[in-house]
């Protein structure tokens, strides 16, 4: 009878996926750092024709000078800069003076199981919600701001997409993953679908698997998910 039980497997974070977190930190706050500095040792003329360098075909180009970045918001971005570079130099000593700490919280300790039943229903989710995603995708046509912000704020450089908030770029995160992940491809307003297909596809995946640990029952879970769905 054993053997007729599902199967399971484990996945676990050793000291492998703890450097990755512990480099990607680090690099992250080298950046901060540099770029602090950037700023600093840089006037608001250079500033200005920096950005401008980026890519000098942006939206309300004519007035991002004299209504968006002007001198005090430079004079004020010198105090923020100021103290990113502070906060970078101090979080950084601080990490690597206590990188051997054997006090510290080991993520390598956490482990989860995942069972191959729990596997399948997933993907059946993940089918269901592409299924259903793809047929909204024919039927709702883009909105303005969607079009919008996708050719105009997407397809900028990734600086100026995640620095200059205007109306309708107020999905910076969205805009800056979007022309980052797909610059290459000519439509970013269907790259932008894709990308919200995959959000809505794992998100149905989080309320399933909370539905289920609340019930305990996968087709009731799946009869509640389907009008959320």
């Amino acid at each position: 009878m054993s053997s007729l039980q599902p199967k399971s497997f484990s996945i676990r974070d050793d000291r492998i996926l703890k450097r990755v977190w512990y480099a990607a930190a680090v690099l992250f706050l080298l950046a901060m750092a540099i770029f602090s500095v950037f700023y600093l040792s840089h006037s608001y003329e250079a500033m200005k024709n920096w950005y401008h360098s980026l890519n000098d075909c942006f939206p309300g180009r004519d007035t991002w000078a004299t209504n968006f970045f002007i001198p005090v918001v430079k004079e004020k971005g010198n105090r923020y800069a100021l103290a990113g570079l502070l906060g970078s130099i101090g979080v950084l000593v601080y990490m690597i003076r206590n990188r051997k700490n054997d006090n510290a919280p080991d993520i390598s300790a956490q482990k989860a199981n995942i069972n191959w039943t729990d596997l399948l229903w997933y993907c059946a989710i993940m089918m269901l919600g592409i299924i259903l995603g793809l047929w909204s995708w024919r039927l709702t046509a883009p909105a303005y701001d969607e079009i919008y912000s996708a050719v105009n704020c997407a397809e900028l450089h990734p600086f100026q997409t995640l620095s200059y908030y205007r109306l309708p770029n107020n999905h910076i995160f969205f805009n800056l993953l979007n022309g980052s992940l797909f610059g290459w491809y000519r439509d970013h307003v269907d790259s932008g679908r894709c990308i919200s297909l995959v959000a809505y596809v794992l998100v149905l995946v989080v309320i399933f698997r909370w539905l289920y640990s609340l019930i305990g029952s996968r087709p009731v879970s799946l009869l509640i998910l389907l009008p959320v769905a």
